[in-house]
């Protein structure tokens, strides 16, 4: 009881999912507190973090350096957008959309094919979400693992489950200026690796991979 005879009020218990905020436009950041070392618990040796979807949208393990952070938000954001069973997510119906989240020159080939195809009064070559692998969504929770590749690189795999099929999706990501882009896509799809970006020139009438020339 302080001496003005006035009640204390004690201080709430430390929140470990304080500090996580997702919400409109915002980009998700996590605040974590190491609890103090003792003797029933080992201590954190290395800068790897779990965070499970208690706390967030998102399950994130997030490696290396601390730099690593704007790459992670970047991500996060695109996927925060699929959560649910009426998620929107990001469609890419236009150039504006594309350059959000394509480095310049894959997206310049991902517009040029749009532009194409709106002339032929068709869909495009990039007739799915290239996201999820799917033109369909229902998903309830994603697992991003972040890795550093080089300065001003990173990869990131998002793991989910998708209409009760399990996917892989790798980002190839480039910084540009200050600001985190997309230079890749691929998909794991019957133990097999597919890819947003090769270099070929003549796509078959099935193939669901974006199939431009990089020479115009």
């Amino acid at each position: 009881m302080p001496p003005d005879g006035s009640q204390s009020k004690s201080l709430p218990e430390s929140d470990p999912c304080a500090g996580w905020h997702l919400g409109g436009n915002s980009r998700a950041l996590p605040i974590m507190r190491a609890p103090p070392p003792s003797p029933d618990r080992p201590t954190l040796t290395r800068r790897k973090l779990i965070l499970g979807v208690a706390c967030a949208p998102v399950a994130v393990s997030l490696g290396a350096r601390a730099g690593d952070a704007s790459a992670l938000a970047f991500v996060s954001d695109i996927y925060a957008a699929y959560k649910g069973k009426d998620a929107k997510g990001h469609p890419l119906d236009g150039e504006r959309a594309i350059r959000r989240y394509f480095e310049p020159t894959l997206a310049a080939l991902m517009v040029k094919d749009q532009k194409i195809a709106a002339k032929r009064g068709e869909v495009g070559l990039l007739d799915f979400d290239p996201f999820i692998d799917a033109q369909d969504s229902e998903i309830s929770d994603f697992d991003i693992a972040l890795d550093d590749t080089a300065p001003g690189k990173a990869t990131a795999t998002v793991k989910f489950t998708n209409l009760d099929k399990p996917n892989t999706v790798r980002l190839d990501l480039v910084k540009v200026k200050n600001d985190w882009r997309i230079a890749d896509i691929t998909w794991l799809r019957d133990g097999k690796l597919d890819s947003l970006r090769p270099v070929k020139v003549g796509a078959g009438e099935g193939n669901r991979t974006l199939v431009i020339s990089l020479e115009g």
